[in-house]
């Protein structure tokens, strides 16, 4: 059997996690008056960070990351950063050991730019070592990359924990949670990470904050600007979620915060019209039809086995799958083969998917979770308890009761850029111009684009915007909208974006095939290149099953095929 290691985006299922925990809520209405002037969290009671010592740079291998992962680590430092795990009380001495990385910059040095993946529970350490080389190269020649394992997360120490063998589906887990993490469980909402981004700074001997956050960064983003205004230099906040997100005011609609209740079907919109409008999407025309007629039957479909998906593919697995791959486009070709087969009467590519994405399969929830997982719920427990009365779930975590208020206005020295996705599934487009506005100090551009969060992005409109941000502190027009991608300077047809999408053959289903084959198969790293080529020739819908060790006539004949000739 094939294990594909590579190709999940670990970070994508942030979203859905925090969905299913607000769908256990019943949708309380609740009246929450916030006054953020005495608030912690607020600039008043911002806590003063002493300066540190200088922070001891040296081989990422000191966190004790496999070696298979430091390889891919060249150019990069560590190091741990002590910070005070109550800021908001001088006299407490807990401490937490934040985890950090960094990459010189290549040129001329105009600061360190911080970064975060969101989630929250992602670890920024890593997040950082796949995403730099995305960046344009006047971003790495100007500065120094520098990321964090927000306290409780990853390398960072104390860390989260839930005990030997969590379960998600257990409706104690939290007080499991709250006894394993100790003291820290409840120092982990938005306003203490935002006294560690300021801790980061501090230590990196910064005047000012540069940072880019994503998703949840974006929400950290603004917790920092809130409590430390004068020292936010240029920001850049893509994913932007709903500014009322301290509130409970507008924040739920029947049981799902209102903007993943919206955001979702909008994407699965999206998909359908792309896919009916290319000759290269395997179901073909129609193809919102065929998700929906799949549901009434998917149970009774045979699978293939893969750890870790169940032995059948209910309704509530299927749904989820098709939730979760709207937030990253590179699944959208895997998805549609999958739906594609299921339709003909075989789910065994919807199995393999629900295999790599175990977290969202009701039966994967039996099985002990993972660190990302815990860290997700625990976070957004900590977050949120304190506007929700019946979140049973999270009463275990101990919350400030007046910890997160919504974004607030803040007045800083170079505007905020803030970023949305016009079919973003988990923070949509049209929360770009509400959350600048409750800024204030804030201009917001939408890119035409799909999947969770936007940059770097296909278009030069996204992309030299937040060069500019960076490098000059210069922003676009208000409420500029990017088209999806650069094309003769006109927007492409949805048929020449379903192509695009859709469409395997490139150096992305290369990459993912070379895993498979080295990884999974273990072929040395020519040999797999060399078969990886090889198959990356052949039809979409055999790439597919390659990738997703799915049993095939086709894919068995590729796979046989590329082995001999390399």
């Amino acid at each position: 059997m094939t294990e594909r290691f590579l190709y999940t985006n670990r970070f994508r299922l942030a979203g859905l996690l925090t969905v299913a925990l607000a769908a256990a809520a019943c949708a309380p209405s609740i009246d929450v008056t916030t006054e953020r002037s005495d608030q912690i969290g607020s600039a008043a009671n911002a806590p003063v960070i002493p300066p540190a010592s200088e922070i001891e740079w040296s081989s990422c291998e000191a966190f004790g990351i496999p070696e298979s992962v430091v390889v891919e680590t060249d150019g990069w430092e560590c190091a741990t950063l002590t910070a005070p795990m109550d800021p908001f009380d001088s006299s407490a001495d807990d401490t937490v050991d934040l985890a950090l990385t960094r990459h010189a910059a290549t040129g001329d040095r105009r600061g360190s730019l911080l970064i975060n993946p969101g989630g929250p529970g992602g670890s920024g350490v890593e997040f950082a070592w796949g995403i730099r080389s995305a960046f344009p190269i006047e971003i790495l020649r100007a500065f120094d990359i520098v990321s964090w394992d927000p306290r409780g997360v990853a390398n960072s120490v104390p860390a989260i924990s839930c005990g030997d063998n969590p379960d998600i589906s257990d409706d104690f887990l939290m007080e499991a949670c709250a006894d394993a993490t100790g003291p820290l469980a409840a120092h982990l909402a938005a306003p203490y990470s935002a006294s560690d981004m300021e801790a980061i700074r501090v230590a990196l001997g910064e005047l000012r904050l540069d940072y880019l956050g994503y998703s949840y960064g974006a929400t950290l983003g603004a917790a920092y600007a809130a409590q430390y205004p004068d020292t936010v230099g240029r920001f850049v906040l893509d994913g932007a979620t709903d500014p009322l997100i301290g509130s409970a005011d507008g924040y739920f609609e029947d049981g799902f915060p209102y903007y993943a209740a919206d955001g979702i079907p909008g994407a699965i919109r999206r998909f359908s019209e792309l896919c009916d409008a290319s000759d290269r999407c395997v179901p073909g025309a129609d193809s919102e039809a065929v998700l929906d007629e799949l549901v009434a039957r998917i149970g009774a479909l045979p699978t293939d086995d893969f750890a870790g998906s169940p032995d059948v593919v209910d309704d509530d697995a299927y749904a989820e799958l098709i939730a979760s791959s709207m937030s990253y486009s590179g699944d959208w070709e895997l998805l549609a083969t999958g739906v594609a087969d299921a339709s003909e009467g075989d789910a065994s590519a919807l199995a393999s998917l629900i295999s790599t994405d175990a977290a969202i399969s009701s039966d994967a929830l039996d099985e002990p979770a993972e660190p990302f997982e815990i860290a997700n719920i625990v976070i957004y427990c900590a977050d949120f308890r304190h506007v929700v009365d019946d979140w049973s779930y999270c009463d275990s975590i101990p919350v400030n009761e007046e910890m997160l208020a919504p974004v607030e206005a803040v007045e800083v020295a170079t505007t905020i850029l803030v970023i949305g996705t016009e079919f973003d599934p988990l923070t949509p487009g049209q929360h770009a111009p509400v959350f600048a506005e409750a800024l204030e100090s804030a201009v917001d551009i939408v890119w035409n684009g799909v999947g969770h969060t936007a940059f770097p992005a296909p278009t030069d409109c996204i992309n030299d915007a937040v060069v500019r941000q960076l490098l000059d502190g210069v922003q676009p027009v208000d409420g500029l909208e990017c088209p999806f991608l650069d094309q003769a300077g006109r927007d492409p047809s949805n048929e020449e974006l379903g192509d695009i999408l859709f469409g395997h053959g490139d150096v992305e289903s290369e990459r993912l095939l070379v895993s498979v084959f080295e990884f999974g198969m273990g072929l040395d790293a020519d040999s797999a290149q060399c078969a990886a080529g090889r198959v990356n020739q052949l039809g979409d819908q055999t790439i597919s099953h390659v990738v997703l060790a799915v049993t095939s006539t086709a894919a068995d004949a590729a796979i046989g095929e590329a082995l001999a000739a390399c």
